[in-house]
């Protein structure tokens, strides 16, 4: 057997998030300048990372200063699942995607985020969401 994920479930305290370097009540952040997304799954694919149609959910991107700010959605048909998760597999990856413009340069096409920590989830079900 390999594993493939290991973890540890337990209650938590709440602690307050990380102080936002954008506010969240403005959405896209005021400033914030649109960043084309058209073609991102293709390029990918060239780099090898053919991504499925649940897993293409980038809808839009930002910069913000050093920021990248975006927006992903889940298919229509992948939306009746979201309840049955905390954060849909194919959200958290597609939200992921934005890394591709500005952390990520050109020579590290095969970067793909491993290790998580401090990971705290706040809300369940999603369908769609915004990260910055």
């Amino acid at each position: 057997m390999t594993p493939h994920a290991s973890g540890v479930l337990a209650p938590g305290t709440p602690s307050p998030p990380p102080s936002p370097t954008v506010d969240p009540a403005v959405w896209p952040p005021a400033g914030a300048e649109p960043v084309a997304v058209d073609g991102v799954y293709e390029r990918f694919a060239a780099a090898g990372f053919v991504y499925g149609p649940a897993f293409q959910g980038l809808t839009a991107v930002w910069r913000h200063g050093t920021d990248i700010c975006a927006e992903a959605r889940l298919p229509g048909e992948q939306q009746p699942d979201a309840g049955r998760y905390g954060l849909h597999p194919a959200l958290l990856d597609s939200v992921l995607h934005s890394l591709a413009f500005g952390v990520l340069d050109d020579s590290e096409q095969g970067w793909l985020p491993f290790t998580w920590t401090g990971v705290r989830l706040h809300a369940v079900g999603a369908s769609a969401c915004a990260c910055a």
